[in-house]
C-alpha cells in the first residue's frame, strides 16, 4: 500500500505542503485544571514551522477531554458508549429515559466533558435497577422503535433478575 502524503496549508511557506506529525508530552490547561498527556503537532516537512491542522487539532482536544475526565473521575466517551449500548439504545433514547438533551449523549460520546451533575447521572445509570426504574417511568416517551428494542433488553434483564 502506497504511503499517503499529508499535506496542509503552511503560513510560513505561504504555501500547500507536505507535513510531519510528532508526539510532545506535557502539561497542558484544560478547563481550570493542569493535565499531563501526549498529543500530537504537525511541522511542515520544508521549513518546520508548526502547523494548525484541523484533523491534528481535533484529535489532540479528545486526547485531552478524555485525560481531563480520567483525571476528574468523569466517565469517558468509551464508558458512555459502552453504557448506552448495553441498554441496546440510541443516544436520543437513552437521552431521554436519563432526561438529557438529545444531543447532549452524542456530544458527550464524541468527547465533550459533561458536568459533574451530568456525570452523576450517568453513573446513575451503571446500576441495571436504578437505569430500568427510570425507564419504566420514561418508556412512553420513547418511540414505538426504540421502545421494542429496548423492551427486549429490559426483558432480558427482568429474566436474569428472578
Amino acid at each position: 500500500m502506497e504511503k499517503q502524503m499529508l499535506r496542509s496549508y503552511c503560513f510560513e511557506c505561504d504555501k500547500d505542503v507536505e507535513y510531519v506529525v510528532t508526539k510532545i508530552s506535557g502539561t497542558f490547561r484544560v478547563k481550570d485544571k493542569n493535565i499531563k498527556a501526549t498529543i500530537y503537532e504537525a511541522h511542515c516537512a520544508t521549513c518546520g514551522a508548526r502547523m494548525i491542522v484541523d484533523e491534528v487539532e481535533r484529535k489532540n482536544g479528545h486526547i485531552l477531554f478524555e485525560a481531563y475526565k480520567k483525571e476528574n473521575g468523569l466517565m469517558t466517551a468509551e464508558q458512555i458508549k459502552a453504557l448506552r449500548e448495553k441498554y441496546r439504545l440510541s443516544a436520543v433514547a437513552f437521552a431521554k429515559i436519563l432526561g438529557l438533551g438529545a444531543k447532549n449523549v452524542t456530544r458527550y460520546e464524541n468527547g465533550a466533558i459533561q458536568s459533574d451533575s451530568i456525570d452523576r447521572y450517568l453513573k446513575m445509570a451503571e446500576n441495571e435497577e436504578a437505569f430500568w426504574a427510570c425507564y419504566k417511568e420514561h418508556r412512553k416517551e420513547l418511540t414505538s422503535t426504540e421502545r421494542a428494542k429496548s423492551d427486549k433488553a429490559y426483558d432480558e434483564y427482568e429474566q436474569a433478575a428472578t
